[in-house]
This record gives structure tokens, sequence and C-alpha cells, in this order.
């Protein structure tokens, strides 16, 4: 075990020097994992020393990096993602996860109502044709007025709400509401060129309480202006209209990304996409700006409740890792469509060229769809794409070495260890180091045998499973897992 050691070296941002050994300071407590999908995964401890040491270590820690080497061979490495430190009895947070220097909403933008006066609010709607159209209180659904219009024969008559301009190739919605006592009415979007409708309606001669709600599509190529109107069919009757709406229809939006560049040469670049429904391009650009705002810099935060006192409680720091495949939830992919998932795997990992570099990729030309009606981060991708292995049903393995290069590859089906009466062996019946084991087959020597396997696959094997996690608690401790839930 004296050749165990951890090493603790400035951040990537800060050209990832050497700062100090921290064996004594973080061993006693360490414990890491590592994943088939992933690789160096998560690691924890806790840190010892004077104020001086975990006051400097929480304030400045974050990104710092951190390596486990046995004899000089690489084990483990990541960085510093979270601290908890308790001061004084108080314990206060540190962490990135929370954390986006650069911040961008996907929304759903619905346009104004491009009418001025859809109540009447301000005077009757224009007449049509010798209608006789005034404003009226007599039924009013929005606001203090709506508008009266009678026609006394059967020659088509009516009025204008509004006239609009409309452009090629757009949806829009349009409604009114109406109050017919008598005679049938058409509610139209009529071109002011041709009078030819890009959207009507009709109220089929009902009485009563009616709303009429119609569209312009957006395979119209008509661009220019049309009337809003209410017309007559053929009958003479009455009928108050009120609460007319045009608006453009809705439609995905994007707003640029909000930045903070101070913090992206310190951090790396954080991404966040606020996913949104209904919103103006003003409030959509406002809330990014907000957000980016509140949390581009880690903030040193208390929990939800805690009391404030004289307490004896001594200082203690506590360093949440992870390993360096995290990064690839700091960004979103913009590598989209059908490629070989290799190429997609090499595409992906140049979108984190703050961190990461591509390593060895082993070709797999299965293909592989990246969908576009959402935003997915390179994390996401990633752990899809190894996830699904191969055409043939192979497991394909991820991971990230000490050069922080990531590494794609076919999984070995070859048994890498042998489990015998709870302890762990190799291959050479030498048991294992705790601290040296990385995800692999093993095979289970005492479970009893059977008929064996009538395929030559490894995952029929019964006496075979595959180890997708491993977690060593220092200073021997180890557990597996059989599956691991990537989230993503």
């Amino acid at each position: 075990m004296n050749f165990v050691s951890l090493s603790l070296y400035n951040s990537v941002k800060h050209n990832n020097t050497f700062l100090a050994d921290v064996t004594s300071r973080c061993w006693p407590t360490w414990h890491h994992t590592k994943r088939r999908i992933g690789g160096d995964w998560t690691a924890s401890s806790d840190y010892e020393g004077d104020r001086y040491d975990l006051d400097d270590m929480f304030l400045n820690g974050l990104m710092r990096e951190v390596r486990l080497t046995y004899g000089g061979l690489y084990l483990w490495g990541g960085f510093i993602g979270a601290m908890t430190y308790v001061r004084d009895g108080v314990m206060w947070t540190r962490t990135l996860a929370d954390r986006a220097n650069a911040v961008k909403s996907i929304y759903t933008r619905i346009g104004d109502n491009m009418l001025s006066n859809g109540g009447a609010e301000s005077g009757a709607w224009t007449v049509l044709n010798g209608a006789t159209v005034t404003q009226s209180t007599t039924w009013v659904s929005q606001g203090n007025y709506s508008c009266s219009i009678v026609v006394a024969d059967t020659t088509v008559r009516g009025a204008i709400i509004e006239t609009i301009t409309v452009a090629a190739e757009t949806l829009y919605l349009a409604r009114v509401s109406l109050h017919v006592i008598s005679g049938s009415w058409r509610v139209a979007i009529n071109r002011t060129d041709n009078d030819q409708p890009l959207a009507k309606g009709s109220t089929r001669g009902a009485v009563g309480d009616i709303v009429i709600t119609m569209q312009i599509e957006a395979s119209s190529l008509y661009a220019g202006t049309a009337n809003f109107q209410i017309t007559s069919e053929g009958a003479a009757g009455t009928v108050y209209g009120d609460a007319a709406v045009v608006q453009a229809g809705p439609a995905r939006a994007e707003t640029d990304w909000k930045t903070d560049t101070v913090s992206i040469s310190e951090y790396g670049r954080l991404e966040r996409v606020l996913l949104k429904a209904g919103m103006s391009n003003a409030a959509a650009n406002a809330e990014a700006q907000t957000v980016l705002a509140d949390s581009a810099w880690p903030r040193s935060v208390p929990p939800d409740q805690f009391t404030i006192g004289k307490f004896d409680t001594p200082d203690r720091l506590s360093l949440s890792l992870f390993g360096y495949i995290f990064t690839l939830k700091f960004r979103y992919s913009t590598i989209v469509g059908t490629s070989a998932m290799s190429t997609h795997i090499a595409a992906v990992t140049a979108q984190q060229s703050d961190y990461l570099s591509a390593g060895a990729i082993e070709e797999n030309l299965t293909d592989y769809q990246i969908d576009d009606r959402a935003p997915f981060t390179l994390w996401t991708v990633m752990t899809q794409i190894a996830r699904a292995g191969d055409a043939s049903g192979n497991r394909w393995s991820l991971g990230v070495d000490a050069k922080r290069h990531v590494n794609y590859g076919l999984t070995s089906t070859e048994v890498a260890y042998h489990l015998r009466r709870g302890l762990l062996y190799n291959v050479s019946s030498s048991e294992y180091e705790p601290y040296l084991v990385e995800p692999g087959w093993a095979q289970l020597d005492d479970v009893p045998t059977g008929p064996e396997s009538l395929t030559t696959n490894a995952n029929d094997v019964a006496r075979r499973i595959y180890l997708e996690e491993c977690e060593f608690i220092a200073p021997d401790g180890l557990k597996f897992k059989r599956t691991a839930d990537y989230g993503n």
C-alpha cells in the first residue's frame, strides 16, 4: 500500500500543474468508482488540514484535479466538482453542478395581437357596404364595449374589424367572440387585392354566444394586406362582436447564447438550455440573461435550514470528484443526423475541446441518428451510442484516460477475474489488489455447475457476469454492480 499515492494538480484551465501530494490528507476516507461506460466515474474523500488549508481548498479548489497512482501506474483521475465544508458548526457548499456561464432559451414564440381595436374599445369597427355599425354596451365579453352590426336586408353587408399585413408561409391564428341575435354571419380574412379569403368561418344560422376560430395556413404564399371582417350571409340580422385577435401562430424560437467570458476562461464553457413554453422574444432574452447573471460563478451557500450559534464541531471539508467524462455534461451537441457510431463519437468529443480530445476510437459502422428536435448534452449522445453496442449485439466501452483522451472500443469477452469464496482473483489465481479492479468479466467459481450454454455468446454462460461498475473503498474494500444508471 506504500506505493499508492494521491496527487493534487491545478485545474486544466490553469495549466494543470502539480500542487501537492495529498495522500495523507485524503487516503483514509478515499473511495472511487469506475464504469464500463464512463471509465473513471466518481470519487470522494475528506480533506484534512488546518483552517488555512481548508479555506484555501474550499474557495479555490473547484476544477482542481486529483490523480490516484500505484507505483506510477495511473488508476483514477478527475476534478473536484463539489465540496461541503463544516466551519464553526455551519455547513457550506460549493458546486459546479448548478452553474452555467453560457445560457440560451428555446421557447415557443406566440405573436402579439396584431389588432389595435379588436374589442371596439377605441371606436366602432369600419362600416362595410352600408351596414349599421356602432359601439355598444348591450353585450360585452371583454373590456367596456363591443361592436354592434345590423343589416336590414338581404344584401351582403357588415364591418371590417381591421386591416392587417400578413407574411407568406406564416401561420396566423384568428378568433372573435360573437353574440348572434339573428341572421347568419360569415367571418373571414380576405385579401385586399382580390377579396379572396385566406381564412373563413360561419355561424351557420346559430344564435347566442359563439366564438369563431380560424387560421391562415403556413402553406399560404400570399404576402400583403388583408381585411379581418364580419358580413351577413344573405339575410337580415344583428350581431355583436368583441375580443377579436389575430396573431402569428406558435413557432419554435431560440435566443442567442448569453455568455460570461471570464467565467468560461476559468472553468470552461458550462452550458444551460432553458426549455420554455409561450414567451415573447424580449421575455425569453431577459430570462436567459438573468439566469446567466445568477449562475456564472460558484457561490458558497448554506443549507436551506441552519442554526446560528456557538458550536464545538470540528472543521471538516469533504470533496466530491468526477471523472473527466462528466465534462461532456457541460455542453450540448450540435451534431445531428445519421452517421456511423464511431464517427459520431469522434465528432462529439471534438465539441468538448476545453477538456477532452479523441484517443483510441475503434470503428463501429452501425448507423446512429442524433435527433435535432430537442437539445441533448454531449454526454447524453455519447452514453446512448455506447449503450446501443453494435448490430451484432456486442458490448462497447467508453472512457477517458490519464491524458484526457476519449477511448471507445469493443468490450473484451475474456474473463478478467475469478470470484471464489468471497475473494477476487486474477486469471493466474493470485488475489487481486482492490484498487486495481476495473469493469470486466468475472467467473463465479462457487456457482453450482449445470448444463453448459449451447451458444458462443459470453452473456449466456451461467457462471459469468459482467462487472459494470467497480467501487473501491480505502484501504481494501470493494463493491460491484451488474447494472449502472447512466441517466442523462
